[in-house]
């Protein structure tokens, strides 16, 4: 079972990663993206696709209507439960490169994802 803390402790990876790690992890450490803030704080221009490939990964994000605003944007944050940082943390190890703290143990990938969604590791 993964909780936040986890995520502050990850070993970047050597080589720069790509844009979808980069807002997989600050979601999983508790941000809450908007695509206004993305652009200056992780180079991400177009955050709803980014939010609906990773979603693709099966990997649960929350999406409601800024509020106070004139425009159409979502604010985009994961749930704090175990399973959903699971998904996380394993995509970011698995995938992208991100290392784990010593002691830490890899978490299942048990993603809920549809048929039509492509596997992982495909």
């Amino acid at each position: 079972m993964t909780d936040r803390s986890v995520f502050h402790n990850l070993k970047a990876p050597i080589l720069e990663p790509p844009k979808i790690a980069r807002i997989l992890f600050d979601l999983c450490v508790g941000k809450k993206l908007n695509c206004f803030d993305a652009p200056a704080d992780l180079g991400e221009t177009c955050l709803h696709s980014t939010v609906s490939d990773l979603k693709k990964y099966g990997v649960e994000i929350e999406r409601d209507p800024a509020k106070g605003s004139r425009s159409h944007h979502n604010l985009n944050w994961m749930r704090d439960a175990p399973d959903v940082l699971d998904t996380g943390l394993y995509l970011l190890v698995t995938k992208w490169g991100y290392r784990l703290p010593q002691g830490v143990q890899l978490p299942a990938y048990n993603p809920k994802k549809q048929d039509d969604q492509p596997d992982l590791f495909e």
